[in-house]
């Protein structure tokens, strides 16, 4: 008897457990309201989405230096963001990164000069091809910074290398970093190309 129902113990915490995983799964293929809104318009979930340099499929030329000059960035948990890298004499974007959250990413062979970031933070990372031209954001979550503190890349004549460690973190939309930001506008992180 007490084998019996030891038996139909561990078949029921089995068939929950068997449950719960379907569960899990489905949930995270919810459309949130914000991501319905933008398939309506055109734009494509890309799920899935991994660490890697985006500059090349949304328009910009991606610069690299010849130092192994770099920024190292610790993502924590809350969202992932995508970060511009801004010359600051040219005003111009010369690299544009994708980090997912709870990862490292290492971005490599900056050239010399001086640098400001321009960061969107978010969930649900949608893209949209429009005029051959290929467009992506955030839908849901979604907050724009810009660095106030300069990043100086330049070492005239020198052979050492720089790099710069970035801790980004957001719990409960405070988002947390080790370098000073100020909030933009959407508008103002997608104006520089």
């Amino acid at each position: 008897m007490i084998r019996k129902m030891l038996f139909l113990a561990v078949m029921s915490s089995m068939l929950l457990g068997c449950i719960n995983q379907n569960n899990t799964n489905s949930a995270s293929t919810v459309i949130t309201a914000n991501q319905q809104k933008l398939l309506e318009e055109g734009w494509n979930s890309n799920k899935g989405s991994k660490s890697r340099d985006i500059s090349s499929e949304y328009g910009i030329t991606p610069i690299y230096g010849i130092q192994d000059n770099y920024f190292d960035i610790k993502m924590g948990v809350g969202s992932d963001l995508v970060l511009k890298i801004i010359d600051l004499s040219k005003n111009k974007c010369i690299r544009y990164i994708y980090i997912q959250e709870n990862s490292e990413y290492t971005i490599s062979q900056i050239p010399q000069g001086k640098y400001k970031l321009l960061i969107a933070y978010g969930k649900n990372w949608m893209t949209l091809q429009k005029d051959g031209e290929t467009y992506g954001k955030f839908a849901d979550n979604v907050h724009y910074e810009q660095s106030i503190d300069v990043f100086d890349f330049w070492k005239k004549n020198s052979k050492d290398m720089v790099n710069y460690l970035l801790t980004i973190n957001v719990q409960e939309n405070i988002h947390a970093t080790n370098f000073n930001t100020e909030e933009i506008r959407e508008d103002q992180f997608y104006s520089i190309k």
